[in-house]
């Protein structure tokens, strides 16, 4: 346990004040108040993970504020007692802790995934639903009962409303005959008593008989209750009566109800309490940018940009930066002597490490930056000559004394010992020696010890006790300035007769002063003054490196750049490959449709045209296999897959009917089921179409051989066409086809109507995008064998389709 000496010479209590102010309830601030320091590392631990989760509610974006905690300690006390009745008020603040209840275990359950911690808390509130309603229908906004929480409050209310009325309609009356009678006062109706009277002048008292119920500080005007009126005030004074047995009689039932709950209260003000301390600590560590510390037992000491929290508040009075404190002990090293001149920081540097200590054990996270590392102290044990305290109070020999015989006594590995200037107050050489056996007993003991000296021998000590460390603050000698940038490992110099100096002290004086020094003195600190010399090189040749390293990571960082943008450029480059050879293959692929369109065009015309001649049909199919075998020579592999429907199978002997074939060049198979007729033409069944194809264009497709079906090829189903004498549909659907593919469907959907002898037909092309529609128009416009167009009707599929008018 930590004394309260050590929270008090480290100025603990101020600390916690200036947290408080952060609360939203004066309950928030009492909890903050009351915090104090735990040397259980898990205990700590699980304050901070509920303390990191605060934070990340309360501040940045997060609006959560505490709800205001009553305060109600002095009442829940009282309900311990049988038959207590609390007063209205008193009752109104417990609905307001049932709001706040429900407010923050809503809040705090919702998010319950990102808040497992707080959700443990929040989830132990009980809002009491049903009190809460019964007291907010019980009170109205001026904490009064409402006449509506029994009927028979609200009948006896009533009641006195009326007889009142009748009491002030008399009084009225009675002060109105008085003015007519020439009454020379003003008579007024009053209270006094709790009873309705009129203010009568003393020398017309006999003019209005009653009771005197008082009179006015000059004793010239009496408040008299007229005979009139006498039962009528009886009256309402027994109704007032009644009204508060029933008000008390309401209020005792609910008293009763909220003692039944008094352990769940307690619950609720204790966590709704914790909840407005948590929220001050994260509000706090926001604002003075505090971070979570690493807390561990039997571990060295390292911090981290630490910054006095009360230092951090003056400067911002003063607009003075503070300078943080970066110290590190590994475990080995138990004691840090400090050295330097007065006014260098030494002082500072020890409150600094014990505060931040007993913020951290108390569940605050300290002014630190990440990374800083504390061990969990049992005990603190300070002796701090205190002269740059608030209240300038200087240490006596003996008062250090016995802060040093307490070290010894309750020192463990445990502690936390703070010394400030050991040994001082005696002759320098007895002080030295004691601080000398001091420091050494303590080292041993294991105790984290921080002292500061001005002793010139201690420097030396670290030679004979292992786990002593030197220490010191950087201090400018040119300008006298101290720098509080911490050196482990060197100590520092008083530079007395050089302050001296600098304030205007007689040189002869100095002159005597440095003759009066021994040689060791001398010879020390022109040792302390090489090792000073020698760090600054140090420092400045570190500094060298880190710049060249940072250098080095800076190319290293633009090579890695430049390195993923020639990747980036790669992978453009290959990109545009492929976007180039998959346009040159789309370009190949319209340029063969196009062809082949004009060649199917020149096949279709001549068998039109020499139809009667022999020898026909066989021209047209040695045409049709040369057009064919020329795709196959100018197009690549996956053109010719997309134009041509697979390469022909072996015949395999006469095609029969039930044969499975393959239309060579059209992308689409059937089976035979009729022919041949007389000129030398099969039909095939393609799906739920009859379609006439000369045998020669057939190629019988093996058993074995799975059905191929490709975006490509023309959905036959869609295309309902049969030639000769079977006739040909009057729609095709070209729904779905790229407009590059709807060339040679259209051209052999037109030469089909015509060799049916149809003169209209129907293209359904949709509405979509229009493309379709604008691609059909421009083959219609050139093919001579379309007489005319135009949109189709409502009842024809409006403007996605278009009827053709054939030329006959």
């Amino acid at each position: 346990m930590i004394e309260d000496q050590a929270l008090n010479t480290l100025e603990y209590g101020r600390v916690l004040q200036i947290i408080s102010e952060y609360a939203a309830s004066q309950a928030g601030r009492e909890r903050v108040l009351s915090l104090r320091p735990s040397d259980d590392p898990r205990i700590i631990d699980e304050e901070f993970d509920r303390l990191a989760e605060m934070r990340s509610i309360s501040t940045g974006e997060a609006n959560f504020i505490p709800p205001e905690t009553p305060v109600l300690n002095e009442p829940l006390a009282r309900l311990t007692k049988p038959g207590v009745v609390l007063e209205g008020k008193e009752i109104v603040l417990f609905g307001k802790l049932f709001e706040g209840a429900e407010a923050a275990r809503g809040y705090i359950l919702r998010r319950e995934d990102a808040l497992p911690n707080l959700s443990l808390l929040a989830g132990r509130l009980e809002p009491f639903p049903e009190l809460h309603r019964e007291i907010s229908r019980i009170f109205d906004e001026n904490d009064e009962v409402r006449s509506s929480a029994s009927p028979l409050l609200g009948k006896l209310r009533k009641d006195a409303r009326s007889v009142r009325e009748r009491i002030e309609k008399k009084l009225e009356d009675i002060a109105e005959k008085l003015g007519e009678e020439g009454s020379s006062g003003e008579n007024f109706l009053t209270l006094r008593q709790e009873r309705y009277v009129l203010a009568i002048l003393r020398s017309e008292m006999h003019s209005c008989p009653g009771i005197i119920q008082g009179e006015s500080g000059s004793g010239n005007t009496l408040f008299i209750e007229p005979e009139q009126v006498v039962q009528l005030n009886n009256r309402l004074r027994e109704i007032g009566l009644d009204i508060r047995r029933e008000i008390y009689r309401i209020l005792a039932g609910l008293c009763a109800r909220l003692a039944e709950g008094r352990e769940a209260l307690k619950v609720n003000l204790d966590i709704l309490a914790r909840l407005d301390s948590l929220y001050a600590r994260a509000r706090y560590a926001e604002d003075y940018a505090c971070s979570r510390p690493k807390v561990r037992l039997g571990e060295g000491l390292c911090l981290k940009q630490a910054r006095h929290p009360l230092l951090i508040l003056r400067s911002s009075q003063l607009s003075h930066p503070v300078v943080p404190l970066t110290l590190e002990l590994d475990e080995q090293e138990r004691t840090l002597l400090v050295s330097g001149p007065n006014a260098g920081g030494k002082t500072v540097l020890l409150k600094t490490a014990g505060i931040v200590a007993l913020m951290a054990q108390s569940g605050i996270f300290p002014p630190v930056d990440r990374g800083t590392i504390l061990p969990v102290f049992e005990s603190v044990i300070t002796a701090i000559g205190d002269e740059q305290s608030i209240d300038k109070d200087l240490s006596t020999f003996s008062a250090h004394v016995r802060e040093l015989s307490q070290a010894l006594e309750q020192g463990t590995p445990r502690s936390l010992v703070l010394l400030d200037e050991v040994g001082v107050g005696t002759d320098p050489a007895e002080g030295a020696a004691l601080a000398s056996a001091v420091l050494e007993r303590l080292t041993a003991k294991g105790c984290l010890t921080l002292c500061t000296t001005h002793y010139g021998e201690l420097k030396l000590l670290h030679e004979r006790v292992p786990g002593l460390v030197n220490g010191s603050l950087e201090f400018d000698a040119e300008k006298l300035k101290p720098a509080f940038v911490f050196r482990k490992g060197l100590p520092g110099q008083s530079y007395g007769l050089v302050i001296a100096r600098n304030m205007g002290l007689d040189r002869s004086v100095l002159t005597r002063a440095a003759e009066y020094m021994t040689a060791a003195v001398v010879n020390l600190n022109e040792y302390i003054a090489r090792l000073e010399n020698r760090q600054k090189e140090l420092d400045r040749q570190l500094a060298a490196l880190e710049q060249q390293s940072a250098e080095q990571a800076r190319l290293r960082a633009e090579m890695e750049l430049e390195r993923t943008g020639l990747h980036r450029r790669a992978a453009e480059l290959e990109g545009q490959e492929k976007n180039f050879a998959k346009r040159t293959e789309e370009l190949q692929r319209r340029q063969l449709l196009e062809s082949r369109r004009e060649v199917e065009k020149v096949i279709e015309r001549l068998e039109g045209e020499y139809r009667e001649q022999s020898g026909c049909d066989e021209a047209a199919r040695r045409a049709r296999q040369a057009l064919e075998q020329k795709i196959r020579s100018l197009a690549p592999e996956s053109v010719e897959n997309d134009l041509l429907s697979a390469e022909p199978a072996p015949a395999g002997g006469p095609l029969n009917v039930g044969d499975r074939v393959s239309v060579l060049g059209q992308g689409f198979e059937g089976e035979i089921v009729e022919g041949p007729d007389a000129s030398g033409k099969l039909i095939i069944l393609a799906g739920r179409v009859r379609i006439s194809v000369p045998e020669g264009e057939l190629r019988k497709v093996p058993a074995q051989r799975p059905r191929k079906s490709r975006r490509s090829a023309v959905d036959i189903s869609a295309v309902e066409m049969v030639s000769g004498a079977q006739g040909s549909s009057e729609k095709l659907d070209l729904r779905g086809m790229r407009s590059d593919e709807i060339v040679l469907e259209l051209d052999r959907f037109l030469a089909s109507a015509l060799q049916a002898g149809l003169s209209r037909v129907l293209v359904v092309h949709g509405k979509g995008t229009g493309a379709l529609r604008q691609k059909v128009t421009e083959l219609l416009k050139v093919d001579n064998r379309v007489e005319s167009f135009r949109p189709g009707a409502w009842n024809e599929g409006g403007i996605g389709a278009t009827v053709i008018s054939l030329a006959q």
